[in-house]
Order: structure tokens, then sequence, then C-alpha cells
């Protein structure tokens, strides 16, 4: 069985998902959950938790934050659904925008799947720090993050705009364009633009710091002001 939830608020959409996992533990306490991201994700993993038969029947919960995954990825797991939707066991994939194509394979194997749009207010949101993030200004980038949080501003919401941007210069970077990548054809640009003070390595790895960062700071293991201005400080 597969739940999906994806779109331009992929925090909602993680939010929606975490939600999920939870109730379905509760109504099913000797279930295992198993997590997986960019940095653990491995296909033969995958079709080892969905293949499997636990010990008495035992069911699966499998999460795949699949937000920050590569194009190749993504392909991955969507060669997969086949074998996700016939699983006895559950599967809950989290994502950020999907491009027309591949949007319509999940929906064909989802037994649900939701949208969260656009942040609300996005015409009020502060763009400035995403462009200090695309042109690698970090010192900017702090002084217009320390900004925000001084007025008032949710770590949660500057986290999410950020991740946004992230996952934008990831998917232009493996885009040629605007509608390959599914993107607004100035946030493409834009992008596009940032490239040349990334390498792809160096996206990945902040888009994985960044996942890291938020699942930390939900935990309580950190401080998400503070872990956030720290992940700032060592672009």
């Amino acid at each position: 069985m597969l739940y999906v939830f994806y779109g331009q608020d992929s925090a909602k959409a993680h939010d929606k998902a975490q939600a999920l996992s939870h109730n379905l533990l509760q109504k099913k306490p000797d279930a295992s959950l198993f997590n997986l991201d960019s940095e653990t994700w491995a296909e033969e993993k995958l079709s080892e938790l969905t293949q499997s038969q636990g010990l008495f029947e035992k069911k699966y919960i499998v999460c795949i934050d699949a937000r920050a995954f590569l194009k190749e990825s993504l392909e991955g797991l969507v060669e997969r659904l086949p074998q996700i939707k016939e699983s006895p066991h559950i599967c809950i994939v989290v994502a950020a925008k999907l491009d027309v194509k591949t949007l319509k394979v999940f929906t064909k194997y989802a037994e649900k799947i939701q949208e969260f749009g656009v942040v609300e207010k996005e015409e009020k949101r502060d763009f400035r720090m995403t462009d200090a993030l695309g042109s690698r200004d970090k010192k900017r980038l702090w002084v217009l993050y320390r900004e925000a949080i001084d007025q008032g501003k949710e770590p949660e919401e500057i986290h999410g705009l950020l991740f946004w941007q992230i996952k934008n210069m990831i998917i232009a970077a493996e885009s040629k364009d605007a509608s390959e990548a599914g993107l607004n054809p100035f946030v493409f640009r834009k992008a596009k633009e940032s490239l040349k003070y990334y390498s792809k390595e160096d996206l990945c790895a902040v888009s994985s710091r960044m996942i890291t960062v938020y699942h930390e700071a939900r935990q309580g293991k950190i401080d998400f002001v503070l872990g956030l201005e720290k992940l700032l400080l060592t672009l």
C-alpha cells in the first residue's frame, strides 16, 4: 500500500507523512518502522523491505523522504512502485514538486496522494535569503537570517524556504529548461545562475545536512534556530 505526499511546501508534506506514520504505529504497535532518505536510500534495501515477510506476519512501515533525491534515485523509486503497491507492507513517500510524467505514475499506484502547494502568502515572503544562499554569500545570508529570527519568523519557515531553493538548484542542474524541470521560468533561471557557485556534490551535501537539522530539531536533539544558523555559517 502506497501513500504519497508532495508539493512545493514539502515541509507540510513531510509533517503529514510523519503524522500518518505515527497514527499507523498506534494502530499497529507490532509493526516495524524503517526510514529511508537521500543518505540511506538503496533500491536493494527497498526491495528487501517491500518483498519480505516479517516474523508472524509482522508488517513494515517504510517511510521514504525523497525530497532531496537526485534524478536517478527518484527514477529508481518510480520503477519500484508496482511492487510497492502489491506489497503487504505500507510505504509512505514524501517528495518535492513532481513533474507531470512522474506524478502520473505515482497517482497510478498510490492508495492516497496529496499535494501541498505553494506556502501561504508566498508573495510576502522575503527572497533575499534565497538570493544570498544562491550566490553563496555566507555573511549576507547570516545577517538576513538573524534579522528574520529577530522579527519573529519561525525557523521552520526559514528552513522550508532555503530547502526549497536548494531543491530547485538540484532540479535545475539536472534539467535543460524550465519545462523539463517543472519550475517557473524565473525560478529556474535564478536556480541555474546559482549553479556557478555550487557543484552537484555541494548541493547534495547541503540538502542532506538540512534534512538532518530538521529531523534533529523535531526530535529535540538540537535547538532549531542555532542548528540552522550553524549550518548556514559553514556553507
